[in-house]
């Protein structure tokens, strides 16, 4: 029977704070730790600190304390938080052998992964449950080369941003995954942690990620090809289409960029028989409109991501794009009349009705 008694999440980003506060706020006392500071690691290689300003474990504090400060609030009340001990991989990877569940959600990269995995294996106890926070690589790929204990104790679980408030978590078992390990997950995931568990193959993208990133494609690619602004997207997409507001780009500020090309990467390189694949494939201009560089003189660092995407569409000439905002005298006649947010709406969800492949549903 496994019981989690004590956990650790491995990567203190947005959603690795999180998900330990989380468990926090499930009683579970949980160990926090991320990479040690570059400068910090290369000025002592031997990786004991010389003075006490330095910190090893600065990153897992920082992402601690975002949490702690998170809105909506990652924890139930301010003093879970002490249930959270931060550390780093360096130095604290011994205290896996006291924990029973670990929750690895670090970087979207295989090689990171599996490079962290090598150096788990050699300090986790047998039978404790190793989990990936993947939001879309392959768990086949994951595990490869590791012992028959890890692999028959490893498995998905993805949950989404943010964690607390997200009902949905995705749990993906492998071939090798006892099946007692993975029912054991589904009841922890339903009983101390109140989510709402549905089970995915090991498909690339899973579930949510697989149907939505086709539709986040299909949304950006609409845009471009009929000239909306991303103000018009997220009124289209978001309440007016009976979804949430933060809509479409505004979710991808929420996940963030490089986590959603991630994503998107990871479903191009492993699906390469997809008949969608060369059908979405973007004209040669694309890349240029939203992720070409940024002139020296136009920055955007710091700005939110819907600025960013505004500065490309602005920077990109009228004759390489359909325009309705800014047409020119002559071109009136080819204007279409104005339609309401509702009208809009229903025309969008429609288009993207016929457009789904029915393969999704199938799988």
């Amino acid at each position: 029977m496994i019981q989690v008694k004590k956990a650790a999440v491995l990567g203190a980003g947005t959603m690795g704070a999180q998900i330990a506060a989380h468990l926090a706020n499930a009683g579970v006392p949980t160990l926090l730790l991320d990479i040690v500071p570059k400068d910090v690691s290369e000025a002592r290689p031997s990786g004991r600190a010389t003075s006490e300003s330095v910190d090893r474990n600065q990153i897992a504090r920082a992402g601690l304390e975002a949490a702690k400060k998170s809105k909506p609030a990652a924890f139930f009340t301010k003093d879970l938080a002490s249930l959270v001990t931060i550390g780093n991989f360096e130095d604290d990877l011994a205290k896996l052998k006291d924990c029973d569940l670990i929750i690895e959600a670090v970087v979207e990269n295989l090689a990171i992964k599996r490079s962290l995995y090598e150096r788990v294996e050699g300090h986790r106890k047998p039978g404790s449950v190793v989990a990936s926070n993947t939001s879309g690589i392959p768990l086949k790929q994951l595990a490869e080369g590791r012992s028959e204990d890890f692999r028959a104790h490893f498995l998905g679980l993805h949950f989404f941003n943010p964690p607390r408030y997200m009902h949905l978590v995705e749990i993906i078992r492998t071939e090798w995954t006892k099946p007692e390990v993975s029912c054991a997950m589904f009841g922890f995931l339903d009983e101390r942690l109140g989510k709402g568990v549905v089970v995915a193959k090991d498909r690339p993208n899973f579930i949510a990620n697989r149907i939505g990133t086709y539709g986040a494609l299909v949304t950006m690619r609409t845009m471009l090809d009929d000239g909306y602004s991303i103000e018009e997207v997220d009124k289209i997409t978001g309440p007016a289409a009976g979804r949430p507001k933060t809509a479409t780009f505004r979710t991808f500020d929420l996940v963030g960029l490089d986590v959603f090309a991630h994503v998107v990467k990871n479903l191009h390189e492993n699906l390469p028989d997809d008949p969608e694949r060369e059908e979405e494939k973007r004209d040669e201009r694309e890349p240029e409109r939203l992720e070409g560089p940024v002139p020296d003189q136009d920055p955007l660092e710091g700005k939110h991501v819907c600025d960013q995407y505004a500065a490309s569409w602005e920077r990109t000439s009228s004759s390489s794009r359909p325009c309705r905002r800014d047409p020119s005298p002559g071109d009136a006649a080819n204007i279409r009349p104005r339609r309401s947010l509702r009208e809009q709406a229903a025309e969008r969800a429609l288009r993207l009705e016929q457009r789904a492949p029915a393969r999704f549903l199938a799988e």
